[in-house]
């Protein structure tokens, strides 16, 4: 589908690893040595001919050795550059001291400050780190957390013996790898699974060094580099202790998720792509992964305070179009949508549906979600916010909600507002629009099977109506002649 038919998850896939040449290559043009020429190069490469003119004007051949490329193997002093560079969070002022060590100098201090009764388990797992931290490939990095993981069994029985200031300092060295393995989604879970064993009954001690060492990314309110989106990012989604923190410090960085997105729609252009996707995925995170939280600062009665307002405000933003990237666009959406499911109750949670569609509107004004109160700017969208954010609820949001009947015989946001306008016209709009709302109308379906029998449907689809014949021509139209790539 044209720019339009990527999942959310597929969406932020946005990492590649640099490809790695070859040691030697073969030169099928050299000739072979024989006794009358030149010996053959000592490091094994083929000789590269080149010609010096003599004394009498001609050229007399001359042989170079290639020198060889040194060996790249899985050891701590093969000091090649690594895989992802430290992410920009250890290398930014006021970052914890642990932080911009390194996570290799961390290893090698740990190691240094052992005992002889260190358990020799822990000393191998510290050897593992520092192997893994110096490591100059992908297959040697997973090599050594492979091997760190096979040592999870003795592990557990040797840090039963620590005591809590001895535990520190291998906590602050499998943290400090986790910092540096944000580039690497396969070795960030390794190093988080042996982080979650070890932190099992003395999660005071880890949780003081995950503030030591992710703290710094909630101080001030400037807004977050990229680097600084990908570390949080992904802590949030596969760190329980990271999360943990975040929850303690979440009016911290909800700060800073309003500056980033903000800084964003000040200059779209420098803000499309990775950095608009990543700002708009940390929000979603926020909202999907504490909805107790933000559901208590945006239905209270006092209000969640600037930073939720400016939130939402940036995110009806992107839905509009403020920002060219479209999977932005469908990230926002879904953010919304969990931002619904925040709701205290199913009604609550209806109401804040339709006073999202009236900030589309043309002349929305000021609009109050919760205790929130939003007015976004005149803008001139394209046409597709509305089938944007139809698309985002329809996928994220609670089916209680989506059914809710309000008082007055009225339908519900599913068979209401959510409907997609399948009516006359549509054939004749863009490639995009007939993308997205193929898109809407399959999560639709979708959801309509889900929510039957449990809705009263009336004569929306019976066979007479004219809601069925337009489903049904919309139907046919996509079956003869589909939409790019869509299903």
């Amino acid at each position: 589908m044209t720019g339009a038919g990527h999942d959310t998850a597929e969406t932020l896939s946005l990492l590649s690893l640099p490809s790695v040449l070859p040691d030697s290559f073969s030169c099928p043009s050299a000739p072979r040595p024989s006794p009358g020429n030149s010996p053959p190069s000592r490091w094994g490469r083929c000789p590269v001919s080149r010609t010096r003119t003599g004394a009498s004007g001609g050229e007399r051949p001359r042989s170079v050795a290639r020198k060889p490329a040194r060996s790249r193997e899985c050891t701590p002093e093969a000091r090649s550059p690594r895989i992802t560079d430290p992410p920009e969070t250890s290398r930014q002022p006021g970052a914890v001291a642990t932080a911009s060590m390194g996570a290799e100098h961390q290893t090698r201090l740990c190691l240094a400050s052992c005992g002889p009764a260190t358990p020799p388990a822990l000393l191998e797992l510290l050897r593992m780190l520092q192997r893994f931290a110096g490591a100059s490939g992908r297959r040697c990095q997973e090599q050594s957390l492979a091997q760190a993981g096979s040592l999870l069994p003795a592990l557990s029985q040797a840090w039963a013996q620590l005591a809590a200031p001895e535990a520190q300092p291998f906590l602050r060295c499998l943290l400090s790898c986790q910092l540096e393995a944000t580039g690497s989604l396969g070795a960030f879970r390794k190093l988080e699974k042996i982080v979650a064993t070890l932190a099992a009954g003395r999660e005071s001690v880890a949780s003081e060094e995950v503030a030591g060492m992710l703290g710094h990314l909630t101080q001030g309110q400037q807004a977050l580099t990229l680097g600084e989106l990908r570390t949080v990012c992904l802590f949030l989604e596969e760190s329980s202790l990271a999360r943990e923190h975040w929850r303690h410090a979440l009016g911290s960085l909800l700060g800073r998720a309003a500056s980033t997105l903000a800084s964003v729609l000040r200059d779209p252009a420098a803000g499309a792509g990775e950095r608009a996707c990543h700002a708009v995925k940390l929000v979603l995170q926020l909202f999907q992964s504490m909805p107790e939280e933000v559901g208590a600062r945006t239905w209270s009665p006092a209000g969640g305070g600037e930073p939720l307002a400016s939130i939402l405000q940036s995110l009806v933003q992107v839905v509009l179009g403020k920002v060219a990237s479209k999977d932005a666009r469908l990230l926002a959406g879904t953010a919304l949508g969990m931002l619904v499911n925040a709701a205290p109750t199913p009604e609550a949670g209806a109401g804040a549906v339709s006073q999202l569609l009236r900030l589309l509107g043309p002349d929305p004004g000021e609009q109050r979600l919760g205790g929130l109160r939003v007015a976004v700017p005149p803008m001139n969208p394209d046409g597709l916010e509305d089938l944007v954010l139809s698309r985002g609820l329809l996928t994220s949001c609670r089916k209680d909600i989506l059914t809710f009947r309000p008082p007055g015989g009225k339908a519900c946001l599913l068979l209401g507002a959510l409907i997609p306008p399948v009516g006359p016209g549509w054939s004749e709009k863009n490639m995009d629009y007939r993308a997205f709302l193929l898109q809407a109308f399959l999560l639709w379906l979708r959801r309509l099977h889900e929510s039957t029998p449990g809705i009263w449907m009336g004569r929306l689809l019976s066979g007479t109506s004219q809601g069925a014949l337009r489903l049904t021509q919309f139907i046919w139209s996509n079956t003869e002649s589909p939409v790019g790539d869509s299903p």
